[in-house]
């Protein structure tokens, strides 16, 4: 690869007896527009009487030479590296050639710098090196390491941004902005115990830090501590009335404190003999419909929701109906339970249905469970064991879920993986979810247990319409094996109203 950077300076300022005399000479004539290379090259050259003191200390061929450069040499390898990725576009910040005109050397102006190509270029790798020349420079400059900190978290790289803010606070106990960004990092990689014990000692130094006071509170509601809070947010207002994310914040609490919420929902399912097991699409249906009534009410306790469900379906010209508990207790800080127990009399529902599974919150937004369910059908007892992982990252959470039972049922083999894109907040989401096999935790009965293969694709919408009201609607797409090569096409939609008392 051919080295940029030694070609234009031996062909350009090698034979000048002294390179800085040249470049303090261009700074003075301003030819050099101050852009990267990588943004744009050099955008002109701004002619005056400036350029006759170069052109007669330097002499005429000399001179010649470095204008070669800069209008021949110099876009010519610009216009070879636009296809480059931006890790290997030349920047004017790294060229050796330019450095001292540019930036003179100094911690400060590097700093500068590297704030620019950072929120104007949009280029946090190249910013990052930018703040690594300065800590070269002076080790002590705080502001150039607290932002390369920032730099790195932004970048997802936490355990690296902890280093420089903590090396920052080891020196300076009483820099805000260092102990800020590193609260910053521990919430964003999930750590909000260490979060708020930063944020403590922070406020024992400083009690009315307004933005210490805020982000401890939103670390107590990641810890499920409402009450308290509640109460930072609410002192946070009473510093700074005009909080526009506490405001929010409170208001989704104060909607939170309502205990109750009770909804009804609808599914409607229209089935087809098809002769792949891919085709999901339902127009003419040969089958009779299935419909299904949902209602459940769910109530806030001092450990966790609990749920109470009502299902009554229609499906093979025949009725039945389910009762279900289900609950989501607290164990612990990050642990907690699901616990569910279902009955029905009829074939379409298991007779009746148990499940248990602990979570366990996870450090960098990770979450982990394992449980165990038990269906109970007329002529046949299943015992499934079930494990899932999810993942938090920026507004989207992540999931799979797998089923596995070593009797040779439709979900012997299941699985599940959901992508949720949240839009507003928690509850206004677009999710997507396909897999394989079916799973015991639907409204499943002896035919469904009998497939000998399914596979799924669902579309969920579920919008807030304000603190009160919810609408859940999902578009499903499903084809499953009844028997050795004969398949159902099934096309289903479900909607749904919640409200909250």
């Amino acid at each position: 690869m051919i080295d940029m950077r030694s070609l234009v300076y031996n062909f350009a300022f090698k034979p000048f007896k002294s390179t800085s005399a040249v470049l303090s000479d261009y700074r003075r004539a301003a030819i050099l527009k101050q852009v990267p290379i990588g943004g744009g090259m050099f955008h002109g050259l701004r002619c005056h009487t400036g350029l006759v003191e170069v052109f007669s200390k330097h002499g005429t061929i000399k001179f010649i030479r470095l204008l070669a450069v800069i209008f021949i040499v110099i876009p010519c390898f610009a216009e070879m590296g636009e296809g480059d990725s931006t890790a290997q576009k030349v920047s004017l910040a790294e060229s050796s050639i330019f450095r001292d005109y540019r930036l003179n050397n100094n911690s400060d102006s590097l700093y500068q710098y590297a704030r620019e190509v950072a929120f104007v270029e949009k280029n946090n790798q190249l910013a990052i090196r930018i703040c690594q020349r300065g800590l070269d420079l002076t080790t002590d400059h705080y502001e150039t390491r607290i932002f390369l900190g920032r730099l790195y978290a932004w970048e997802g790289q936490y355990d690296s941004a902890a280093v420089q803010l903590h090396r920052v606070l080891d020196e300076q106990i009483y820099f805000e902005d260092a102990r800020s960004a590193l609260a910053d990092v521990y919430i964003w990689s999930g750590n909000y115990v260490a979060a708020l014990e930063l944020l403590e000692q922070g406020l024992q130094l400083n009690p009315l830090n307004t933005e210490f006071i805020y982000k401890r509170g939103v670390c107590l509601l990641k810890l499920e501590q409402f009450k308290a809070s509640q109460l930072a947010f609410q002192q946070v207002l009473k510093q700074d009335p005009g909080h526009a994310k506490a405001t929010a914040i409170l208001a989704d609490l104060s909607r939170q404190g309502r205990a109750r919420k009770v909804s009804i929902g609808y599914s409607y399912n229209r089935l087809a003999g098809t002769r792949t097991p891919w085709q999901v699409l339902v127009g003419r249906t040969t089958l009779e419909p299935w419909h299904q009534l949902r209602i459940e009410l769910e109530q806030r306790l001092s450990f966790g929701p609990v749920i109470a469900r009502f299902n009554f379906a229609r499906r093979f010209g025949q009725s039945g109906m389910q009762f279900e508990l289900e609950s989501y207790p607290t164990i612990r800080k990050g642990t907690y339970a699901y616990l569910a127990l279902g009955y029905s009399g009829t074939q379409l529902f298991p007779s009746y249905r148990t499940g248990a599974e602990v979570f366990q919150v996870l450090p960098q937004a990770f979450e982990v469970s394992a449980g165990y369910r038990s269906v109970h059908l007329e002529a046949l007892d299943l015992n499934i064991f079930t494990g899932s992982a999810s993942k938090y990252w920026r507004s989207y959470w992540f999931s799979i879920r797998s089923f596995l039972t070593p009797q040779e049922v439709s979900f012997s083999r299941a699985w599940n993986f959901q992508c949720r894109r949240y839009i507003r907040d928690a509850e206004t989401y677009l999710e997507l979810s396909f897999g394989q096999g079916e799973s015991p935790d639907i409204s499943l009965g002896a035919v469904e247990v009998s497939y000998l293969s399914s596979r799924h694709l669902n579309m969920t919408y579920q919008w807030k319409l304000d603190d009160l009201n919810l609408i859940k609607s999902v578009l499903s797409f499903a084809n499953v094996e009844v028997r050795k090569a004969a398949y159902r096409g099934d096309t289903g939609f479900y909607i749904s109203y919640s409200r909250r008392f």
